[in-house]
């Protein structure tokens, strides 16, 4: 987001108004729904059009690469999961003159190889595009995409996170960690002996909250450690998100061999 794409609540809005966009009253309605369904109706009426209509969603305001995606670009870490479809990190790895593979469910890649592995379990739709690519590319978008996802254990995005997850300490930044197959992956690592220390970046809730409700807050803040600490993932809570760069740069490893795996 601080590149100047949307979030995902802003994302599914578009797409809805550009699916419904005669029709503009049925797309409000469609809004007050959970957007995971509201997102299923869109990909139906959309047809073979519906990944153009959420790439020009996505990239519809003008795009800035932030702090946060050079950090990471510079930082030498060598494995990035991002559930997200853009390419913006790419784009950072290469204007850096550093090698790097784009791994997806819908193509083969180079598992060793001496630059960064950019893992898109949910696809990817990349700024420049040939229209035919566009078209044929799986992105994890609607409800039933999820089904799908979470009904397959041995699908090619499942495989890829519990590698990393088995494999790496992993730094979670830009998620809730509230998505029900991420959790499941990661219990089930823990649960066959893999107890790899991993780390989650959150906004402090008790930032900017009143007085009158900063119990509350604190209290909210205690159980998110608590539900991290049942996951085995350290937390870290930060003022804002622009710390989140800050974080990042001083971990870096530019210079030496990195084992860590940072998932945006």
């Amino acid at each position: 987001m601080g590149c100047g794409l949307p979030g995902w609540g802003d994302l599914v809005t578009r797409v809805l108004k550009a699916t419904w966009k005669d029709r503009p009253d049925l797309g409000l309605l469609l809004l007050k729904d959970k957007n995971i369904l509201a997102a299923r109706y869109a990909r139906q009426k959309a047809g073979a059009k519906f990944n153009r209509i959420v790439h020009e969603a996505l990239y519809q305001d003008d795009v800035e690469l932030s702090r946060c995606v050079w950090a990471i670009a510079r930082s030498g870490v060598r494995q990035i999961c991002t559930f997200n479809f853009d390419d913006l990190l790419v784009e950072a790895l290469l204007t850096e003159g550093k090698e790097c593979v784009v791994a997806t469910p819908d193509e083969p890649f180079r598992t060793t190889h001496e630059g960064s592995t950019i893992y898109h379990p949910h696809g990817i739709l990349p700024r420049l595009f040939r229209e035919k690519e566009l078209d044929g590319a799986k992105i994890i978008f609607s409800e039933d995409d999820y089904h799908n996802l979470y009904s397959d254990p041995y699908s090619w995005a499942n495989i890829a996170q519990l590698s990393l997850l088995t494999s790496k300490s992993v730094l979670f930044i830009g998620l809730s960690m509230q998505d029900p197959n991420l959790r499941r992956l990661i219990d089930t690592a823990r649960s066959r002996g893999f107890n790899n220390q991993h780390f989650a970046v959150f906004r402090d809730p008790t930032v900017k909250c009143s007085r009158t409700d900063l119990e509350e807050y604190r209290s909210l803040r205690k159980l998110i450690e608590i539900d991290m600490k049942s996951l085995g993932i350290t937390t870290w809570f930060v003022d804002s998100h622009e710390k989140v760069a800050e974080i990042i740069e001083r971990i870096a490893v530019d210079s030496k061999p990195s084992l860590s795996t940072n998932m945006a």
